[in-house]
């Protein structure tokens, strides 16, 4: 199929997505809106049939309009990127909306409660389609993006990885290419490519068989790279220039455009510096703490009860470790191991090498005689943090953070970045916890930690969040 072809089918199948979407929410919408009448009748009264919103042709015209506005016809993103537009388009759809309503003073002829629950319904029914969608075309070879990767070097490799793995996105290796590198060869995600010259990469853009080239600065001097690109541009699509920009508040960060003048700057900024986010995440920290706490209370009257059946003693363990400007704080769990826990460490760390090995690299023992049975499942889905919602609520933590830790970690793994860990309070959960947990070297941790905090923001904060919940009902990487 011709590429103009396959970009319109990609085309027509997201606006579909999007349609069945907004009608299936709208559907769902008026379910709900209907079940809470009983409830609401009083306050406001609703008696309009299904039919009588389906006919609003002009309502799904303004989502779509707004979803266009966000990219999510035109480009590609990461799916939690992808998300976190569609929300955002949702809202800006809703708020029209609602303008519109008052403008024209029809709001007789709505329920703005139905509206609201119509938003809510919405990213959810994006979510479900959208990657169906992709799917199933992405599997076909339509709407593929084919790219090739110009240098070898360690990010332009990440780069290049990430985009190939990722299903959703739908790009598609074609190799690498370099005239300089000494590579004559790249493994990735268990491939092996042959790294070829560029005369043949340009042989291969000239016959249209190059969607996309992913190109590391580090590769050329700077003439040689403004050259590279000109001599590219009308061949390809899509050029992505990966420069060494490791480490760095790139979440954070966007382009400085200066018109007119042979410059480029990025501009980085720090969220958590700034005066509103930080009563937002605060304020975010205690509405969610404060929505999850009757489920939190009835759990741990199910818990304290097994803990007790089994070892008696305390149902609670608290713990000292460091807080936000290096202030000392008392963290809870439940208790999950024997009573003479400490013990049983030091007597197994004295007998067994292997088992040292592992506490220095990891902190933690995967075959730990000192859980009890009750211990072991809390660890295993996460539930034993679940007192820290106390200290959520106390102040001491946030419900997303840097994992909790001792003075004497922060000295010996962080090093120069305890300083970044010290500006935030630890979290229940983080970037480490949704990453593997207990399967992650030490230095990783510092790192994913580092990570989080110099590219904070509330979305960020709500993706982890997100993809705790999926981590915790897998199971996998805690112990």
């Amino acid at each position: 199929m011709d590429k103009r072809w396959q970009a319109l089918t990609l085309l027509i199948a997201l606006l579909t997505a999007d349609l069945v979407a907004y009608y299936t929410s709208l559907a769902l919408a008026y379910l709900t809106r209907t079940a809470l009448n009983p409830l609401l009748y009083m306050y406001a009264e609703f008696n309009f049939p299904l039919s009588h919103f389906f006919k609003m042709w002009w309502i799904p015209v303004i989502f779509v309009f707004f979803n266009f506005y966000e990219g999510l016809y035109q480009k590609r993103f990461p799916l939690p990127e992808e998300l976190r537009r569609m929300v955002k388009a949702t809202f800006f759809g809703l708020f029209t909306l609602f303008f519109l309503v008052g403008l024209t003073k029809k709001s007789e002829q709505f329920s703005r409660l139905m509206l609201l629950i119509l938003g809510l319904y919405m990213p959810l029914m994006l979510l479900l389609l959208r990657p169906l969608s992709k799917k199933l075309l992405f599997e076909r070879g339509i709407g593929l993006r084919r790219f090739a990767v110009v240098g070898t070097d360690d990010m332009v490799k990440k780069a290049a990885s990430f985009l190939e793995a990722d299903g959703y996105m739908g790009y598609s290796l074609l190799g690498f290419f370099s005239d300089k590198d000494a590579l004559k060869s790249v493994i990735l995600n268990g491939r092996i490519f042959r790294v070829k010259k560029l005369r043949r990469l340009k042989t291969l853009a000239e016959k249209g068989f190059v969607d996309c080239l992913v190109v590391s600065t580090g590769h050329f001097e700077e003439e040689e790279l403004a050259s590279f690109v000109y001599r590219y541009h009308g061949k390809v699509q899509e050029l992505i220039l990966v420069p060494p920009l490791k480490g760095l508040s790139l979440i954070n960060s966007h382009p400085l455009p200066v018109y007119m003048l042979d410059v480029f700057m990025l501009s980085f900024k720090d969220n958590l510096k700034t005066f509103p986010n930080l009563h937002i995440k605060r304020a975010f920290d205690l509405v969610l703490s404060f929505t999850l706490l009757p489920l939190v209370l009835f759990l741990a009257l199910i818990f304290s009860a097994l803990i007790k059946l089994e070892t008696g003693g305390p149902v609670f363990f608290s713990h000292t470790r460091v807080g936000q400007g290096g202030r000392l704080i008392k963290v809870y769990k439940f208790r999950t191991m024997h009573k003479n826990a400490q013990e049983r460490l030091n007597k197994l760390l004295e007998e067994r090498q292997d088992l040292r090995e592992e506490w220095e690299r990891y902190r933690k023992l995967k075959d730990d005689p000192r859980i009890t049975r009750v211990g072991r499942f809390l660890r295993k889905t996460s539930l034993d943090e679940l007192p820290q919602i106390f200290n959520v609520i106390r102040g001491d933590m946030s419900l997303v953070g840097p994992r909790p830790v001792t003075q004497e970690e922060l000295e010996k793994y962080y090093g120069e970045f305890a300083q970044v860990y010290m500006m935030v309070k630890p979290g229940i959960t983080g970037y480490w916890q949704v990453s593997g947990r207990s399967e992650v070297d030490y230095n990783v941790r510092v790192a994913m930690d580092t990570f989080y905090v110099v590219n904070w923001s509330l979305w960020l904060d709500i993706y982890i969040l997100a993809k705790t919940l999926w981590v915790v009902l897998k199971g996998k990487g805690a112990y």
